[in-house]
């Protein structure tokens, strides 16, 4: 949406400040005058409703998706069932896998249900968007929400990646963790 928005490869580090990326770091950080990378993750849950009112104090146009990621994640299940049982905001989910197989076509489908039109600039959009563009720009330039020290944040991009990465215990940790929702979301196990 970035980059057919701006017409060009939009800056993977101004995506916070530019589409109101709520839960941005720079964000984050601003209003707590922390490191995020300091932090553990319940550090960061537990902070999440005082960052939400910061930016809705700040940001007072963007109330409403403020209001709608005033939650605590709850992790990979919890964020996915968020926005899925929620009933304040329509959604539209796009499988992963969908948007790698046919991104014009799912992209198309996504702009369609927010209620705007495609236009032929989608495709460059798309190409803009790919992985190997992506890790280009953040070699060239960096990514911002990427904790320092840590690996590359755009690495493959490939559907099911996690499950080469990842050893066979962790695997069983994660499915085990949350089958309920990949198998909601037509996710086969192993």
């Amino acid at each position: 949406m970035a980059n057919l928005a701006a017409g060009s490869p939009a800056d993977i580090n101004g995506l916070g400040a530019h589409f109101g990326l709520a839960s941005s770091r720079d964000d984050f950080e601003a209003a707590t005058l922390l490191d995020s990378g300091l932090l553990s993750h319940d550090d960061i849950d537990g902070l999440r409703s005082p960052v939400y009112e910061h930016r809705k104090r700040e940001r007072p146009e963007e109330s409403a998706s403020s209001r709608s990621c005033a939650r605590k994640l709850c992790g990979w299940s919890g964020r996915v069932m968020s926005w899925l049982d929620q009933a304040d905001i329509p959604d539209h989910l796009v499988p992963y896998g969908n948007l790698k197989s046919g991104p014009v076509t799912y992209f198309t489908r996504a702009l369609a249900f927010a209620g705007r039109q495609a236009s032929t600039a989608i495709e460059q959009a798309v190409r803009d968007a790919n992985f190997s563009q992506l890790r280009r720009r953040e070699r060239e330039v960096g990514f911002a929400e990427r904790q320092p020290g840590a690996a590359p944040f755009f690495r493959s991009g490939r559907v099911g990646a996690w499950r080469e990465i990842l050893n066979p215990e962790q695997r069983t940790r994660i499915e085990d963790a949350h089958a309920a929702v990949m198998d909601r979301l037509g996710y086969a196990p192993g």
